[in-house]
């Protein structure tokens, strides 16, 4: 992330405000309370996109490995109320805005927060 917000120009920044966007904008469940597949594709995006300011091919690739599997395990994990004791789309907007202030310390703790509270809840569910 640090890597990202040091080396992101400013269309970096217009991709990043666009994927944010469209995971804002994309319902996290269908109506039989599913996960939307549309809005798995728009969160991979929005975090695929986060980090590609990184000069490092392989640092990104790392994190794209660990990020889908996190997704299959939030997949299997989720519960009708995973989302009740969060809010994931102002994680989301958080993470955001710092990254475009280019707040590296601000940006990789609520980056750190979003992840760890992830993982607790999917721990919490399986």
């Amino acid at each position: 992330m640090r890597e990202a917000i040091e080396h992101g120009t400013i269309a970096w920044e217009s991709d990043l405000l666009a994927a944010h966007h469209n995971l804002a904008r994309t319902a996290f469940a269908d109506e039989d309370g599913a996960i939307n597949a549309s809005w798995l594709s728009a969160h991979t995006r929005f975090h695929e996109t986060l980090l590609a300011g990184c000069p490092n091919y392989h640092l990104r690739e790392v994190a794209s490995q660990f990020r889908d599997s996190a997704e299959v395990y939030r997949c299997w994990a989720r519960t009708p109320t995973e989302h009740s004791a969060r809010d994931v789309p102002a994680e989301h907007k958080l993470i955001c805005e710092r990254a475009i202030a280019r707040d590296i310390e601000g940006t990789v703790e609520a980056l750190r927060e979003h992840i760890e509270l992830t993982t607790a809840l999917m721990l919490e569910q399986s």
